[in-house]
């Protein structure tokens, strides 16, 4: 493939002399066009198959109209895809999260995991890094472990964070004496 030659025609270039290289500037177009593009003569012709984008190293400007998405090194140090509101808005990381928490176009953050208690007491349930603000934290006990009913477990959040949840842990018992570990699921919302 030659290089696009935009410099053809001069003003005083007769035609005759510029027609290889505006044929070859003819020739090249459809290879540019095609580049995530469907090709000329296609069911594809004229819509994205796909999109490639440069990483940058900060986030594009945004003026009161506009949005941008972009590719910039994200959580883990890899190049993910963001997004941008207007006006140089917030930033929002729309892939790259990890295996236990996904982030929301809204820009809503949502955390998960699985935890477990060894006894009555309090204990402390990191979510860092990621939270700004929690607003909300679900706990469900996971009943396989309390399924000869001889355990009733209480979970009560007393302490809120952004890098974390605190929270006590009562439990009666009907036939044994000795507090056992308790699993239990969490999921956090918030930003």
């Amino acid at each position: 493939m030659t290089v696009w030659n935009s410099n053809i025609p001069q003003a005083g270039d007769v035609p005759a002399d510029s027609q290889s290289k505006l044929l070859e500037n003819n020739e090249n177009l459809p290879i540019y066009l095609a580049i995530n593009h469907g090709a000329f003569g296609t069911p594809e012709e004229g819509t994205h198959v796909a999109l490639t984008m440069p990483e940058v190293a900060a986030a594009p400007d945004t003026a009161a109209n506009e949005c941008a998405l972009y590719i910039k090194e994200g959580t883990g140090t890899v190049p993910q895809l963001f997004f941008r509101r207007p006006t140089n808005g917030d930033e929002i990381e729309c892939t790259g999260l990890g295996a236990d928490y996904t982030r929301l176009p809204s820009g809503l953050l949502i955390k998960w995991g699985t935890h477990t208690i060894n006894g009555d007491g309090t204990v402390t349930v990191a979510t860092a890094p990621y939270f700004t603000t929690i607003y909300n934290i679900q706990i469900t006990p996971i009943t396989e472990d309390l399924a000869d009913n001889n355990q009733t477990t209480t979970l009560k959040t007393v302490t809120i964070n952004p890098t974390n949840f605190v929270m006590n842990v009562a439990s009666s018992y009907r036939r044994t004496t000795a507090a056992r570990a308790v699993k239990f699921y969490w999921m956090a919302i918030g930003v």
